[in-house]
């Protein structure tokens, strides 16, 4: 029992516990199908495949040894009567018994006399080669006693019994009463010619209920033998095999015999069987192979289910089928043992739930169950041809059902469990939230009023980091052997805590690629349940801190754990405000564990609703041209010639001004969001969102777009502005992508402005991220004649030996040293630094968030070639943008300085 529990346990998730929960599914489900077969489920099914096994034996002609003298429709129609008269049935007799024959069977009920005749048949009836008929009588039903006066020894029943669904399969050979024990009238002609021939049933010492009848030893039917289930098998019963002769003998008509038309040789040393073939005389059944057809069912009449059992009883005494060139069977149907049976459908039930779990692709499965089905019902076969009956239907039964059930159970398994690490999947842990969420403790007290006591939970989730690197560094089994190591020493920190922390786990799930969430619940409330998900999230960071080897290497990671509590009716909430703590984790540098508050959630909304905002800012140029132009002010937006319409989005530009001259250079192009209700949005709040949301991409092609074409336009309309550069910042995510330099080169040739006059900035930290594929990328905008230029130096970790690389033009120095640089010597070295490697490596230097004029002078002096910052301007829109180069802006004091 504790086995049983351990195994249908919800927390059972290694594989070796899925093979476990198989074989006691197979086992099961084998027990299930015993338990049928047992209440003879399947027996109507056995049956039925009997009657199709016989299909496929050797069928013989007649016997020659058995003549049937039948009692046609023509014959009673000439009689004029039915019953026959006593004297037609005397005269049919003596007229056989003339022509020497065996034995002479009366398969016709003479209980009454049916004059005239009575005598002359009564004296026929005493010859002791003639046997006449009884009838025992089922249960219910009345009795039909011999003919008066002949020797019980001369006399046999024709009971048949019959199988549940009315066909005769088995024949009834002894019937024992209080004072005597009958032979059934197939038994009697039969001993009665083996007699002739010296041969006498006998008891076999070694198995007392068996007889040995010549060559042959007949072992009784059971209520379990073959196909049957509890059947009645009183007396003393065989299974007919109707397979030699079909049919059993040939027939003669009663005309024939009364009329002399039959020869001698067809009667001499045979066994003669007269009974009614009519159909009008209702002495017909159901049979395998049953011959007449009437009412829509194929029937046999009675006196050749005679010849049928007279046959074989002969065929398998003798060795002799009366046919020279097929010798016959000395074997009656045997069965195997009940213990034998339930181990041959054990063992191939068992089989079908190994082939099962052995065969993971769809058609290896189709094929390997099909295989097994074919090979047991040919195995089957073989054992039928050789007389041998087993169960097939409860076998293949159990095959199809056992290996259905491991199916399903495998199946089952891999919708709830991670077949990586063996975990619980995310369906599971979320089941389990569910059903927490559902779960109300009720507690009544003396009063008719309940209180409802929610359980308090906690939701633990961890994900791992740098685990692309890795795969893409060592492969991908390393990424899996690192997580599979991973969920084992997340367990390992689980049992590390003690009883107190198990019995608070209810599960351990993979969540989805490096996702993984402990599920936690307690009744001592929420300050325990906290510490204990924080004693078990340092012992997982403690855990993570240490190397994961994979072959001789030797890897390191993190992982960014959040922790979420609450109680069972907020369930449903808790996964989500778990990853809303992970997410914030993060973004931290020390990667300790955090825990939901209020202000997480009240981001992550906001968060939503700003890329919610921010997708529905998108219009198609089609459905967009229906909108109204927003109007900032004077601005004056020049058409859109980007394949996206942003009508909410507008560029601001801020002038880049040569500190030598103090004149104009160019402008930076700056995006702003005017929305319809938040009004002006910080780019700071909507670009992480646009990055994260793959959204910066067409955002940055339509920036792009807009601002050559507004430089273009600016360079016509201020011809003496010819020369002005337009610089666009570029993300990491429009830096990857496949197309860019196809966009551009589209943008410029649709703008018509020279690409010597665009400006492309790149932080040095985009560059790190994959710095071949980068520099080959910035390698091509140069040879296009693009200018380069390298944002916010040295807040990045670029080295000196990838800086050398750079194919750049500009480097801009961050406005952090800018800021700083006339308060304190170190800030202003730093700066001078970077100007003097920047001269070095030939390229020219921009300095931003330049704002006060000393710092604008120390830079001239320090060799910076441009300066950019609230000095000069702050950003613009178009409108004043276009005013301000109207004044040819000119900074003077610069230049005098």
């Amino acid at each position: 029992m504790w086995l049983f529990k351990q195994l249908l346990s919800l927390r059972c998730y290694t594989r070796s516990r899925l093979a476990l929960r198989s074989a006691l599914t197979g086992f099961v489900a084998t027990a299930f199908i015993l338990l049928i077969h047992f209440s003879g489920g399947f027996q109507a099914m056995e049956l039925q495949v009997f009657d199709w096994q016989l299909g496929f034996c050797q069928k013989l002609p007649p016997d020659p040894r058995i003549l049937v003298v039948g009692i046609t429709e023509a014959d009673i129609q000439q009689q004029q009567r039915w019953p026959l008269s006593d004297q037609t049935i005397a005269q049919t007799i003596q007229k056989l018994l003339a022509l020497k024959p065996a034995a002479v069977g009366l398969d016709i009920y003479r209980d009454f006399p049916q004059p005239p005749g009575n005598q002359l048949l009564q004296a026929q009836l005493q010859f002791p080669d003639v046997f006449s008929i009884t009838n025992l009588g089922a249960a219910g039903s009345s009795r039909v006693p011999p003919p008066k006066g002949i020797p019980l020894a001369q006399v046999g029943f024709n009971d048949f019994v019959q199988d549940p669904d009315g066909v005769i399969r088995r024949n009834l050979l002894y019937a024992a009463e209080a004072d005597y024990t009958y032979m059934s009238f197939g038994l009697q002609l039969a001993l009665h010619y083996l007699k002739k021939k010296q041969i006498y049933p006998a008891p076999v010492a070694a198995h007392p209920d068996n007889i040995r009848l010549g060559l042959a030893e007949i072992s009784p039917l059971t209520p379990e033998s073959g196909g049957y289930q509890g059947v009645n098998a009183e007396g003393y019963q065989m299974m007919l095999n109707y397979c030699p002769h079909i049919p059993a003998a040939n027939t003669v008509t009663l005309t024939q015999v009364l009329e002399d038309g039959i020869k001698p040789e067809q009667v001499e040393d045979k066994i003669i069987l007269i009974g009614t073939t009519a159909s009008s005389g209702k002495d017909l059944f159901i049979t395998p192979f049953s011959e007449q057809h009437l009412d829509g069912r194929f029937f046999i009449p009675g006196i050749m289910l005679h010849a049928h059992a007279v046959s074989e009883l002969i065929s398998i005494a003798t060795g002799d089928s009366g046919i020279a060139a097929h010798p016959a069977t000395t074997r009656t149907f045997q069965f195997w043992s009940g213990g034998m049976e339930y181990l041959w459908i054990i063992s191939w039930s068992l089989l079908g739930g190994l082939l099962c779990w052995r065969s993971h692709h769809p058609l290896k499965l189709l094929l390997a169950v099909s295989g097994g089905i074919l090979i047991l019902y040919v195995c089957n076969l073989i054992l039928f041809q050789q007389l041998i009956w087993i169960p097939l239907f409860a076998p293949v039964a159990g095959f199809v059902f056992v290996s259905s059930s491991v199916l399903a159970n495998r199946y089952a398994y891999h919708s709830f469990y991670d077949n990586l690490t063996g975990l619980p999947n995310h369906s599971f842990f979320s089941q389990h939230l569910r059903r927490l969420n559902q779960q109300r403790h009720v507690v009544s007290d003396n009063s008719s009023a309940t209180n409802v006591i929610n359980t308090e939970i906690a939701v633990v989730l961890l994900d791992l980091e740098r685990f692309k690197i890795i795969n893409a560094v060592l492969g991908h089994l390393a990424g899996d052997s690192l997580l599979k190591t991973f969920a084992r020493r997340v367990q390992h920190s689980l049992d590390a805590q003690g009883k107190t922390a198990k019995k608070a786990t209810v599960c351990i799930a993979r969540m989805g690629g490096t996702e993984f969430g402990i599920l936690l619940k307690s009744r001592t409330g929420q300050q325990d349940l906290s510490l204990i998900a924080k004693q078990l999230a340092a012992g997982i960071h403690q855990e993570i801190s240490r190397s994961f080897q994979f072959q001789q290497e030797e890897v390191f990671t993190h992982a960014n754990i959040g922790i979420a509590l609450g109680r069972s009716g907020d369930a449903r909430d808790l996964l989500r405000n778990a990853r809303a703590a992970m997410n914030r984790a993060k973004t931290q540098e020390t990667h300790e564990p955090e825990i939901f508050t209020i202000d997480m959630q009240e981001k992550e909304i906001a968060h939503f609703q700003l890329e919610r905002d921010l997708r529905n800012a998108f219009k198609q140029p089609e459905t967009a041209n229906a909108l109204p132009t927003p109007q900032v002010h004077n601005q004056t937006l020049p058409s859109s010639h980007s394949r996206y319409h942003l009508p909410e989005f507008l560029l601001y530009y801020q002038p880049l001004v040569r500190l030598e001259t103090g004149e104009l250079s160019g402008f930076e192009a700056l995006l702003r969001w005017r929305h319809p209700e938040r009004g002006m949005v910080s780019p700071a709040q909507f670009v992480p969102v646009a990055e994260e949301s793959n959204l910066i991409i067409p955002i940055g092609e339509w920036v792009l777009s807009q601002a050559c074409h507004q430089m273009r336009h600016w360079q016509q309309q201020f011809p003496h502005y010819a020369n002005l550069l337009i610089s666009v910042n570029l993300s990491a995510k429009q830096l990857n992508h496949p197309h860019l330099l196809e966009s551009i080169q589209e943008i410029l040739e649709d703008s018509q402005l020279p690409p010597a006059q665009l400006k492309l900035e790149v932080t040095e930290t985009m560059i790190m991220q994959d710095v071949q594929k980068t520099l080959a990328l910035l390698e091509q905008f140069k040879n296009m004649g693009i200018q380069i230029s390298i944002d916010d130096f040295g807040t990045g970790y670029s080295s000196l030996e990838y800086l050398s690389c750079f194919p750049a033009n500009y480097l801009k120095v961050d406005q952090s040293f800018i800021r700083l640089m006339l308060q304190s010597n170190k800030h202003c070295m730093i700066v001078e630094s970077i100007i003097e490697l920047a001269h070095k490596l030939d390229m020219q230097v921009i300095s931003e968030g330049v704002e006060e004029v000393q710092q604008a002078l120390r830079l001239k002096n320090l060799g910076s070639e441009y300066g950019q910052g609230y000095l000069f301007s702050r950003p613009l829109p178009v409108g004043e943008t276009e005013a301000l180069l109207t004044e040819v802006p000119s900074w003077l004091y610069l230049d005098r300085a």
